[in-house]
């Protein structure tokens, strides 16, 4: 999903800057690979979260918020804490989509897909901050171990 956001970023960037002589054929053509690359990174969406939570609730028996919400165990301190490094590969690719979705809702004229930035912007936000604080736990409990 990270590729295809940066793909998308960087047509909805050289489509807001192609100089209008180069006609409407190229802005047409980046514009048709802007929008299937979006659509692309778009459809990976449904398959990581399910393989997220997947991963996230794991097998044992977990309660209703773990459930509704999985990422939310990054950032706990109990026995349901599952924070790793690689929790990190959640982030820039929510980052990304935010950011590809917003320019190119910008670029292409289709001011619906702002109303998803600014949605899915919330929820990178919230991947964050539960991956900053698992970390920080994980370093301050390395630090009480030693």
């Amino acid at each position: 999903m990270g590729a295809l956001a940066i793909i998308t970023l960087a047509g909805s960037e050289l489509l807001a800057h192609l100089p209008r002589s180069l006609g409407v054929n190229l802005k047409q053509i980046t514009l048709t690979i802007s929008l299937f690359a979006w659509a692309l990174g778009t459809l990976w969406i449904p398959y990581l979260l399910v393989m997220d939570i997947q991963k996230l609730a794991g097998k044992q028996s977990v309660p209703l918020w773990i459930t509704i919400f999985p990422w939310i165990r990054l950032a706990y301190r109990g026995k349901y804490r599952i924070y790793t490094i690689e929790a990190w590969s959640r982030v820039f690719p929510a980052g990304m989509y935010t950011a590809c979705t917003f320019s190119l809702a910008n670029t292409s004229g289709y001011y619906f897909l702002e109303s998803i930035s600014f949605y899915w912007c919330w929820f990178a936000l919230l991947v964050w901050l539960f991956t900053l604080i698992g970390t920080i736990h994980s370093l301050t409990a390395d630090e009480n171990i030693r």
